[in-house]
């Protein structure tokens, strides 16, 4: 069985709905009747898919997390797929909540980096602690201009 909606929860996902469509409609009576169906419609289970979003309302962009439905202004890219929490990324990799946590936390991406460095890898053969600082802030830095996994923002 899921969790209890609380009125915080109901609250916090129309509130996703208003920044995420807000742009694509003129007058607030509009913004505030399609949310409003768009709101009952995913608690209901008949609105599911950011295609179907877009089409039902006409809208020029949208994002939906992948794994739960809801719909989102910040949150995971993993590659092309969309997920809005820590928790709905370690369902889509299938790891516990806390792997997927230390592995995009700052020494778990080190350690990473560290186990699959090659031979020509100027830190082959090092271990976290035997770095500085620096060098491990070089390699962190290098990871986000790379990785396809990261978390981000989008305009509403």
């Amino acid at each position: 069985m899921g969790r209890v909606l609380k009125t915080a929860d109901y609250k916090r996902i129309y509130n996703s709905i208003i920044k995420a469509v807000e742009d694509d409609f003129d007058n607030e009576s509009e913004l505030e009747s399609a949310a409003s169906v768009i709101f009952m419609r995913l608690l209901t289970g008949d609105l599911e898919t950011k295609d179907d979003i877009i089409d039902t309302y006409e809208l020029e962009s949208c994002n939906v997390c992948e794994q739960c439905g809801e719909l989102m202004c910040e949150g995971w890219m993993l590659g092309d797929t969309h997920v809005c929490s820590d928790e709905c990324a370690a369902k889509f990799f299938d790891i516990p909540v806390e792997q997927f946590q230390y592995l995009t936390s700052k020494p778990g991406i080190i350690q990473q980096y560290l186990k699959d460095a090659g031979e020509k890898n100027k830190f082959y053969g090092k271990s976290y602690y035997d770095l500085t600082e620096e060098e491990k802030d070089e390699i962190y830095e290098s990871h986000l201009e790379t990785t396809d996994c990261y978390w981000t923002g989008w305009e509403a």
